[in-house]
């Protein structure tokens, strides 16, 4: 999502392009030179200009991979698709291991495509995936931001949780 961002958000932060809207977990659009400037997931970008079954079935299979894809728009053309990956860290499955063992159901909960994230999953070994996890709270969408806080108080609670299990 940061080359996302940078697509459009680098020009607006120069002065080159005016930001039109940002639809938190959908996309960004952005105007350039008179030119709009669109990125997006697939079911965004599809709103705004037509993608061909080929494009498309490239993009599902990169979302198979545990990549998500990317597109990029300009004056109603399709300009591009690229897909960017999180890399998972070599402990993450063992540490999921060990949670179901002590009898936890693992879920992962993310804001990702569900093809990307059910192929994340299985490589991580998690019980139940949901994707597509845009949560109002307060009033407001859940954003990266929102969400990196939330990873953190969630390890405080798994750290406290496992010190206070081998403290009993």
């Amino acid at each position: 999502m940061e080359l996302l961002h940078r697509f459009i958000a680098f020009p607006c932060a120069l002065g080159l392009a005016t930001p039109v809207a940002i639809m938190v977990g959908n996309g960004l659009r952005a105007e350039l030179n008179g030119s709009e400037l669109v990125g997006g997931n697939q079911s965004f970008i599809r709103s705004v200009v037509s993608v061909s079954e080929e494009i498309s079935e490239k993009a599902d299979a990169l979302a198979e991979e545990g990549k998500t894809p990317l597109f990029f728009a300009a004056d109603g053309k399709l300009v591009g698709v690229i897909a960017v990956a999180d890399t998972m860290k070599e402990d993450r499955p063992q540490a999921i291991r060990e949670l179901k063992n002590l009898g936890l159901k693992v879920v992962m909960l993310t804001g990702d495509n569900e093809r990307t994230a059910k192929a994340i999953g299985r490589k991580a070994g998690v019980d139940e995936v949901i994707a597509g996890v845009f949560v109002f709270v307060a009033g407001w969408k859940l954003n990266p931001v929102f969400a990196a806080v939330a990873m953190s108080l969630s390890s405080i609670c798994v750290v406290t949780n496992a010190l206070r299990l081998n403290l009993i």
